[in-house]
């Protein structure tokens, strides 16, 4: 409903603005990786602020597989669903960071417009 709606327009106003304060960051600092981010921010921490970014991620494709696995409407299908989206994630992990981007690109619109017309 309306309360769905307002949820995906805050999600998506807080995703937005955090991807133009840390695009404004990089710039200012001229780095082009997590990993010069990280350092930026506090060397000795680097290791720490890798570790909390890759549980993110773990975590973050965790919920992302367990949930389309909770769409099958069956065991089988939910595992079908599941393995077909690591199947997926891994392909478009073995393309690099490129691949990330061109998919990300049109995935992130599409999940948008998806999630707008299930909450209406």
């Amino acid at each position: 409903g309306s309360a769905g709606l307002w949820g995906i327009l805050v999600a998506a106003s807080f995703l937005f603005l955090g991807t133009v304060l840390i695009l404004e960051y990089c710039a200012q600092k001229s780095v082009s990786s997590y990993a010069q981010i990280f350092a930026r921010l506090d060397h000795r921490l680097i290791w720490l602020f890798d570790l909390l970014y890759s549980v993110f991620l773990l975590i973050g494709t965790s919920v992302m597989l367990a949930g389309i696995g909770a769409m099958g409407s069956t065991a089988l299908t939910g595992l079908i669903l599941k393995l077909g989206s690591a199947a997926l994630v891994l392909a478009v992990l073995r393309k690099g960071a490129a691949g990330v981007v061109k998919t990300s690109g049109w995935l992130a619109p599409l999940l948008v417009m998806i999630l707008c017309v299930l909450a209406l």
